[in-house]
């Protein structure tokens, strides 16, 4: 998992994680999501693995194993890699779109059969 640096409070697995220099953060707050207490994180830090970091994108910097900000080869690796992953799932779609469409075709071809 990668560490991310929180610059602004955001909920995650419940637990609250507010930016290193948030000022008189409580003990526990409200979920958003369930309505009761949990903890609040003040490290600054978030654990995110790629997936969930994934949907994260204002507010927060990904940070290396050391708590540094990724190099530049490093980021340009990861941007990469998400386009990859991207440009795959279009194809992807793509592909589910045109096989749909193949069998819309054949479904009105064997209607008109079915009518003759």
């Amino acid at each position: 998992m990668a560490k991310y640096l929180v610059l602004r409070p955001i909920e995650h697995n419940q637990k609250w994680y507010v930016p290193k220099d948030f000022k008189n953060p409580p003990a526990t707050v409200m979920s958003g999501g369930h309505g009761g207490d949990i903890q609040v994180d003040t490290s600054g830090l978030i654990d995110l693995d790629d997936k969930e970091a994934a949907a994260f994108v204002d507010g927060h910097i990904p940070l290396d194993e050391k708590g540094k900000p990724l190099s530049e080869a490093e980021k340009k690796r990861r941007a990469a890699e998400a386009k990859k992953h991207a440009e795959d799932e279009a194809a992807r779609l793509e592909k589910e779109a045109e096989e749909r469409m193949q069998f819309e075709e054949w479904r009105e071809e064997k209607k008109k059969k079915k009518e003759k």
